[in-house]
């Protein structure tokens, strides 16, 4: 009973989360961020790319500790982006010292490795023998930003692991659709994609199936 208990989406904390974290994860995405991140906690770690000012990297962190899972690498070069732009001032924002200190307000910061790198210098840097059980992307809502992303970290998912991207489904990103479409297909994904809330998920096949 303890055990599902801590499985369950805590829609307090989240409701204080979203009350003190600046940022665009919903209480319906960080369900779904939740309950992926529950799942095979001793296959590997969680990726998350960008990570802004935390939101979603706070969910993820909190769940993967409930079922004593890995760590949450986030990478973000917290420079700033199309979506951060409604909040720019100058030319240019750092937002990890505030994303620092929200992982520190919610008790996370032990399960969580900043990686503050752009997401292709982050993953040429990745150890290859730390594979990924979750691969969350968030990152530049761009073609050419998809792509890199998809690129760069998928050959670490490992074979089961759950592949996660944002805003498949809004409607002012078909080019964005399009690029993630032609990518994961000539991937060995499972197919059909599967959604939920905003977000589209699938998992890695192995070579063998």
């Amino acid at each position: 009973m303890l055990n599902i208990m801590r499985r369950q989406f805590p829609g307090k904390l989240f409701s204080k989360i979203d009350a003190e974290v600046e940022g665009w994860c919903s209480k319906e995405v960080a369900s779904c961020l939740w309950k992926f991140a529950l799942k095979n906690p001793k296959m590997g770690a969680i990726v998350e790319i960008g990570s802004a000012w935390g939101k979603s990297t706070i969910v993820l962190a909190e769940a993967s500790r409930r079922v004593e899972g890995g760590k949450v690498y986030a990478v973000d070069p917290h420079t700033g982006g199309i979506g951060y732009l409604k909040h720019l001032v100058v030319d240019k924002i750092d937002s990890f010292p505030v994303f620092q200190e929200n992982l520190k307000k919610f008790n996370v910061s032990d399960m969580v490795v900043p990686i503050v790198e752009t997401s292709e210098r982050a993953a040429q840097v990745w150890n290859s023998l730390l594979k990924i059980r979750m691969l969350y992307i968030d990152g530049l809502h761009t073609a050419e930003g998809v792509e890199i992303d998809i690129n760069s970290w998928l050959p670490f998912v490992a074979p089961g692991g759950t592949i996660i991207i944002d805003d498949y489904f809004e409607p002012s990103l078909q080019i964005y659709k399009a690029k993630i479409d032609e990518l994961l297909t000539q991937e060995k994904v499972k197919l059909p994609f599967q959604k939920c809330s905003r977000l589209v998920y699938t998992y890695k096949i192995s070579e063998l199936d």
